[in-house]
């Protein structure tokens, strides 16, 4: 801790590393990180190819506008870079809680986030999120997709779909993306095991988009997770 404050994002010049490195390429080390898998050991699994790909798109931050659209998703707020996570949503008298939720889009967060890239650890810090599961469920601006689906199901090549009331009339995003781009982890796309521990228990892909300098605190899941970094860096 010494070494590396917690809020800072500037890498030290020496960087104390403690977990092991497996190369997905290599049989024999992805043999070996099922191993730790098996122990409920952590470690780092790179080069993977899909993954590879999927960074490349990610890149590039109009593909990412395109694919998400203009519906509101759910944004964590808080006060400073320090995002504490609770449980239950009563507390004692005059209790605050330390994260607040608000409803947001893509582009108004993405122009948040850059203007603000480097604002101190004391100011106001926004968290995109989503889900595979919350993006493929129509929401009060995407009640008129079911007619056009229907419409032109014949015409497209693609089906799951919603678009919102105001769309262009061809379809823009297309906001089942997340189990696309990131199938090797879903049930259906990893066939060898290699991340998926509990098939029948797997409630979908999460997904999060931080601001600089974002400083979740350590806490507890309700199931075994997967953390895939598709851009930046996480400590």
């Amino acid at each position: 801790m010494r070494n590396w404050n917690p809020d800072s994002v500037e890498v030290p010049p020496a960087v104390f590393a403690s977990l092991c490195r497996f190369d997905f390429s290599s049989p024999l080390e992805r043999a070996n990180a099922k191993a730790y898998r098996e122990a409920e050991l952590p470690f780092i699994m790179y080069n993977h190819p899909k993954m590879q790909e999927t960074v490349a798109k990610w890149s590039d931050v109009a593909y990412l506008g395109h694919q998400l659209g203009k519906r509101k998703y759910l944004i964590e707020s808080s006060k400073n870079n320090h995002f504490m996570y609770f449980s239950g949503r009563n507390g004692p008298a005059g209790w605050v809680p330390p994260v607040t939720e608000t409803r947001m889009g893509w582009h108004e967060w993405l122009a948040f986030a850059t203007t603000n890239a480097n604002a101190t650890s004391e100011s106001p810090h926004l968290y995109f999120r989503t889900s595979s599961k919350e993006a493929s469920t129509p929401d009060s601006n995407t009640r008129q997709f079911c007619e056009f689906e229907r419409a032109t199901a014949d015409l497209l090549p693609f089906r799951h779909t919603f678009y919102p009331a105001n769309a262009d009339p061809l379809p823009l995003p297309q906001v089942r993306f997340l189990e696309e781009d990131l199938s090797m982890l879903t049930p259906a796309g990893d066939a060898a095991n290699d991340f998926i521990v509990d098939r029948k228990g797997s409630r979908g892909i999460f997904c999060r988009f931080g601001m600089h300098g974002i400083n979740a605190a350590a806490h507890f899941d309700g199931s075994r997770n997967v953390v895939a970094v598709m851009g930046g860096l996480r400590r």
